[in-house]
């Protein structure tokens, strides 16, 4: 997991497994309890304590860290609290948010941040999203990639073991999803079946 010592981070993946590489990761920087701000769906003056506090140098070690889960689920006010010190955090401090679903995110935190997706690779996604099987057993696939993929995870893992027809649908979805919040199990579910109609065309994509 490559992440810097400062600066502002969104770790995307499953719960538990950021849970457990954070666990290790305040353990092998050695970061005290008291340099350790975690604020789960603050309230605003809280955050606002909280960010004046994180401003200040370290008491017991060399950095500080401010967590801030589940990012996606932040109200717009307690978000715009926050962007300054995303863009712009001090020398001494590592800020890491964290997220289930990147499409979800305010593009203003997108932005600020560098993304580091935890525990997720595309060839599982690649073999749980089996086009081959039959429908009801595509759906129950979907339901478990979309535990830990955003929609647009998922479909631009199948780009390349689509048809042209299937590449050209994928790719104009894309567009259209962009960062915006969606159903990832009612778009991948449409999605399936658009596919699967393409499936027998071989034509060229202009």
């Amino acid at each position: 997991m490559n992440i810097p010592l400062t600066g502002s981070v969104l770790l995307i993946g499953s719960k538990s497994i950021i849970d457990e590489k954070l666990e290790k990761l305040l353990a092998e920087r050695k970061i005290d309890k008291v340099d350790l701000y975690c604020l789960e769906n603050p309230k605003i003056e809280e955050l606002r304590y909280s960010l004046d506090r994180v401003q200040l140098k370290p008491y017991q070690s060399k950095f500080s860290c401010l967590i801030l889960p589940n990012i996606e689920q932040w109200r717009v006010e307690l978000i715009n609290c926050i962007l300054k010190t995303l863009e712009e955090p001090p020398k001494h401090l590592l800020i890491i948010l964290t997220a289930q679903d990147e499409s979800s995110i305010l593009d203003t935190v997108l932005s600020r941040t560098t993304k580091v997706y935890i525990g997720r690779e595309q060839t599982d996604v690649v073999s749980l999203l089996n086009l081959d099987s039959d429908l009801p057993s595509q759906f129950d696939q979907i339901k478990k990639v979309t535990e830990e993929n955003s929609a647009s995870e998922v479909l631009t893992s199948i780009l390349g073991d689509s048809t042209p027809s299937q590449q050209y649908f994928i790719l104009n979805l894309l567009r259209q999803i962009g960062n915006a919040p969606v159903n990832k199990k009612l778009v991948l579910e449409s999605s399936c079946l658009e596919l699967l109609a393409l499936e027998g065309e071989r034509d060229t994509i202009l």
